[in-house]
């Protein structure tokens, strides 16, 4: 199994999805830093996230958005992953999008909805903005439908995208006492300019999964 991560600390710390290292016999990390392995340090199931650490020293950490500026609908956002084939030629692919809404499709405060870009592989990475900033942690695909209560039949359906909100983010790491960097987004930057940002704490997370009696 293969997805991605992010590094947040100088200590080695990155974020991931759970469902990305779950039942790991090992865990591989490539892409920002030479292969090493990590340990796993924490998972929380409820919102998909998963903590882990690296030895030796990191080439820069990713910066969260501070709370003086929450996500809003509209913002445009950039996702920056290790999908499918990208994977395995360890290089990263890059993908424009657009928040739909800053909460999930039922109004969940953990999640976030966006433009249907999110590829298998992507998982566990981050919403990055226009000024480089972690806004979320990519999660999913998900395929909403919506419908009239009196005519269930004359629903709608979309596909849409969706991240793990940043205050979830936040309160996971702090509670697994991880000291993570805070900063304003107030530039606008390309898309290429923000990938090359991101080439410096993005990493691919590569599971090699335990087999029956290990």
């Amino acid at each position: 199994n293969s997805g991605t991560g992010f590094i947040v600390s100088y200590d080695g710390h990155i974020v991931t999805n759970e469902h990305v290292v779950n039942n790991c016999k090992r865990i591989i990390i490539t892409g920002a830093v030479s292969d090493r392995l990590a340990t796993l340090i924490h998972t929380n199931h409820e919102y998909d996230l998963a903590l882990l650490q690296i030895d030796g020293s990191v080439p820069d950490v990713a910066d969260l958005r501070d709370d003086g500026q929450p996500i809003a609908a509209g913002e445009e956002v950039v996702i920056v992953g290790y999908p499918g084939e990208a994977a395995k030629e360890r290089r990263t692919v890059t993908r424009e999008a657009k928040i739909i809404n800053p909460k999930g499709p039922r109004g969940e405060d953990k999640w976030i909805e966006l433009d249907d870009v999110i590829q298998q592989g992507n998982s566990g990475g981050a919403l990055l903005d226009t000024s480089g900033n972690v806004v979320g942690v990519v999660a999913a695909k998900a395929t909403i439908y919506t419908y009239p209560v009196d005519d269930p039949r004359a629903g709608s359906t979309r596909n849409s995208g969706i991240a793990v909100s940043l205050p979830v983010l936040k309160d996971f790491l702090s509670g697994n006492s991880v000291r993570y960097r805070e900063e304003a987004s107030d530039s606008y930057l390309s898309a290429s300019h923000v990938t090359d940002m991101a080439s410096r704490f993005m990493v691919n997370v590569r599971c090699e999964y335990k087999t029956e009696g290990q």
